[in-house]
This record gives C-alpha cells, structure tokens and sequence, in this order.
C-alpha cells in the first residue's frame, strides 16, 4: 500500500505540476495577446496624434495668415491716420504759430499780433507789405505759401 500511495502521490503530483504549467501558459498566451492589443492600440494613437497634429498645424498657419492680414490692415491704417495728422499739425505751423517767435506781444524784433491787426484790415494788405519787407528775416516766408494761413490765423479776410 505504501508503493501505491507513493505513486498516488507522484501521479497528484504531475496532475499538480501539469495544471501549474498550463495555467502559467494560459497566462502567458494571454499577456501575449494583451501586449499585441496595447501594441496596436498603441500605434492607432500614435496615428490619430499625428493626424491631429497636422490639423492643429494647418489650423495654426491659417490663423497666422489672418492675424497677419489684419496687422498689415491695421498698419496701413495707422500710417493714413499719420499721415492725415502731420498734415494737420503741419498746416497749423504754416500759420501764425511759425510767425509768432518773432512777432512777440512785447513788439520785438518785430510788431505784435496787435499792431499788425491795427495796422492790416484785410489778409491782401498783410500778404503784400510782407512780400515787399526789406527784413531778411522775412525771405523764407515769402518764398513759401505761409502767409495766406497766418492772415487767416489772425482773421484776417
């Protein structure tokens, strides 16, 4: 009984190891299995993010272009309105205010406001006796159109 008891023993024992090494094979066939899934869901994602990646790059570069459209606009724009106000700001100089730093309110070097007004009713009379002024200091302006807009500055008609 013993001998059959002993080979009782060693047929468990195989029926054991045997049930051990399919399970163990079991497990590994089924990591296999799980490792080529994550593998292929591995590279369907790695396929989705380049295509995302491609889009996001196109969307990018059209919204460049149009940001950059619209700075060029807005440059263009501000460069007008530059223009128009060195335009306003020069007219305004070409008047009295070029006239002023030597027509002072103390009459020197040359008559005031207040005595070329008394003196000139009308912007003809100031326009001609400033032409006809012997002064050097009065050959700029009658070399340039600055006359007319300093008559109107000083309201004169």
């Amino acid at each position: 009984m013993h001998k059959f008891i002993k080979e009782g023993g060693i047929l468990i024992m195989r029926k054991f190891l045997v049930f051990v090494l399919s399970l163990a094979l079991a497990i590994s066939l089924a990591l296999t299995m799980g490792c080529k899934k994550a593998e292929e869901k591995a590279g369907e994602m790695k396929e989705t993010a380049t295509e995302k990646a491609g889009e996001l790059k196109e969307q990018v570069a059209e919204k460049a272009g149009e940001v950059k459209e619209q700075a060029a606009e807005k440059a263009s724009n501000l460069k007008e309105q530059a223009a128009e106000k060195a335009g306003e700001l020069k007219g305004k100089a070409a008047g009295w205010d070029k006239c002023k730093g030597c027509h002072t309110d103390a009459g020197k070097p040359a008559p005031s406001k207040a005595d070329l007004l008394k003196k000139f009713k009308t912007a003809k009379e100031l326009i001609a006796a400033a032409k006809a002024s012997k002064n050097p200091m009065m050959n700029n302006f009658k070399k340039d159109d600055l006359l007319k807009p300093a008559a109107e500055d000083l309201g004169l008609k």
